[in-house]
């Protein structure tokens, strides 16, 4: 995790650990490295593999992002990357949502999408594609889950870029 915008790096753990939550139900284990906190692991200076899933926080929404949304998922050769949008986390905060819990839920909600592409939207739980200034502040399942098919669907993808990502030279993969 990456940040642009000047916060406490308190914030983005306390949205990792939101996003860990929701997305306790994909049998995928997540390593969140804060790498905006003033003493952050040496990761965060290594390339980027396939089997990374960055998250940048930027003060502003993307020119070209969707008028609504919170962030938004990237691809390239290395793997994948989200963008979240503090202003827009800002805008649908109301008194009882704390911020990180929105952040939190964006994350959850752009790492799906890195891992099963940019149509995974659903109707229900945390992959609809829009969501209300209120619907941060519910916290059911049924609000925030994901279906059955999309969470086998997951732990696939998370397979398939962890084994290629340890298929890569150590110089690139990170590893001394």
């Amino acid at each position: 995790m990456y940040s642009r915008v000047e916060l406490s790096p308190w914030l983005l753990d306390a949205g990792a650990a939101e996003a860990t939550r929701l997305l306790s139900t994909i049998p995928v284990r997540l390593s969140w490295l804060n790498c905006a906190a003033p003493a952050h692991p040496a990761k965060c200076e290594s390339p980027e593999t396939p089997a990374d899933l960055t998250i940048r926080l930027l003060s502003k929404a993307l020119p070209h992002a969707s008028p609504n949304a919170l962030g938004m998922a990237m691809w390239s050769d290395s793997g994948g990357s989200v963008a979240l949008f503090f202003d827009r986390a800002l805008s649908i905060r109301r008194p009882g949502i704390l911020l990180p819990h929105i952040l939190g839920r964006a994350m959850a909600h752009e790492i799906v999408h890195l891992l099963l592409g940019v149509e995974s939207h659903s109707d229900l739980g945390l992959m609809r594609r829009q969501w209300s200034a209120e619907d941060p502040r519910m916290d059911s399942r049924a609000c925030w889950g994901l279906y059955t098919n999309a969470v086998e669907s997951i732990r696939t993808e998370a397979a398939r870029r962890v084994l290629i990502a340890k298929a890569l030279p150590a110089s690139r993969s990170g590893a001394e």
